[in-house]
């Protein structure tokens, strides 16, 4: 059943923290075999409740389903709730931007590792910010 699905998706993030895992990806899908995640900021939001130290990331949000603004704002808000666990790149070495307790928004917004992040999103899309670990810049 979906909730089946839903719950087992759920654990194995959850487990990820015991194991030994740095970091969760779950990719928003839709009506798929690959499994049952519509959002993934949700999800995400479920898990940084009950972890205390794996980076939050996600593989996929398809922003043409999506107000790109309410979709920084909820990763925003999940980073805050999060204590600055939300990784924007799957390459986080490259692109990590910085953490809300060591500084403000504005300042992480200005900081020399964001900007470079936003100028890739300029030059290279959104979608991928880096080629190093989804090899999808040449689909």
């Amino acid at each position: 059943s979906e909730y089946q699905i839903v719950k087992e998706q759920l654990d194995l993030m959850r487990a990820a923290e015991d194991y030994g895992f740095d970091s969760i990806w779950p990719a928003e899908h839709h009506f798929s075999e690959y499994g049952d995640c519509s959002s993934p900021s949700m999800s995400l939001a479920a898990i940084a409740s009950v972890t205390k130290r794996i980076r939050l990331g996600t593989g996929i949000v398809v922003l043409p389903f999506h107000n790109p603004i309410r979709v920084a704002e909820d990763f925003a808000l999940l980073d805050l709730m999060s204590d600055g666990r939300v990784t924007p790149c799957r390459s986080f070495i490259d692109y990590t931007v910085g953490n809300v307790k060591e500084a403000t928004l504005t300042e992480l917004w200005n900081s020399p590792a964001y900007v470079t992040f936003r100028q890739s999103l300029r030059q290279d899309g959104l979608m991928p910010v880096c080629s190093r670990c989804c090899g999808l810049m040449g689909f």
